[in-house]
């Protein structure tokens, strides 16, 4: 099963603020593998980029490159893209793109991220974001850890969301993802969002959307959720929904 996301907002599919949802419903003793890929704003050929990295990480997927052992596939799909967007970019304006990916085998999720996309699991009527971000904000929260700077300036910096690693930057010198598989139970629900939604919609409200009974239903909750906040100038937005049968 192969669900892929780029943002609504590139050109080649919707128009700015429109979603893109996309939704399975996984059985025990299925794969599936999704992935989103999020152009950065500012930077050129964003939905070029995202493109790539869709394409490249389902056909390794299409390939049977997932029968190898799970991290090492994810690891090296993600190398590969990697290297096919930094060649493409070679004496073009800076671009890039962040990334996130989900892989389920036999009820088993791994995980791997490169940017601001985040990856939450819903589990026994509990929501929890898996992944870390990698953007300036973290940085700022552990110099207020060590009490280098105040918990105020560090959430109050203009430059928070400022990414740190992406995709096309050249060496991914922060990745995140987990060795040891998550074990998944019938009713769990994978989200893959990007942060047009995570930024929009409280955690405590995408965890009320996961409770649906469907992983259709779960998506269109979260696409009217962001819609409802009636966001100015609304970042586009792209949900991934898995549910575990």
């Amino acid at each position: 099963m192969w669900l892929s996301g780029i943002p609504a907002g590139c050109p080649e599919r919707t128009a700015c603020g429109q979603p893109d949802l996309m939704t399975a419903e996984c059985m025990g003793g299925e794969s599936a593998f999704a992935v989103i890929a999020d152009g950065m704003g500012g930077l050129s050929d964003g939905a070029k980029i995202s493109g790539m990295i869709v394409q490249g990480m389902g056909q390794a997927y299409a390939e049977k490159e997932r029968d190898k052992e799970p991290v090492h596939f994810l690891q090296q799909s993600l190398w590969r893209v990697n290297e096919t967007v930094n060649q493409y970019l070679f004496g073009k304006e800076p671009g890039g793109s962040t990334m996130i990916a989900a892989y389920i085998e036999d009820r088993r999720l791994y995980y791997c991220s490169v940017g601001d996309s985040r990856i939450y699991l819903w589990h026994k009527k509990q929501l929890c974001r898996l992944n870390v971000e990698h953007n300036y904000g973290q940085e700022l929260d552990g110099l207020a850890r060590e009490g280098v700077i105040t918990e105020l300036e560090a959430k109050g910096n203009p430059r928070r969301g400022a990414l740190t690693c992406y995709i096309g930057k050249g060496v991914l010198d922060q990745v995140d993802g987990n060795e040891i598989p998550i074990g998944l139970e019938k009713g769990d629900v994978v989200l893959l969002l990007t942060d047009g939604v995570f930024r929009t919609v409280s955690d405590s409200e995408l965890a009320r959307c996961a409770g649906r009974e469907s992983a259709e239903d779960i998506a269109l909750a979260i696409a009217r959720a962001v819609v409802w906040e009636q966001k100015p100038r609304q970042d586009n937005y792209t949900v991934v929904a898995i549910l575990v049968e």
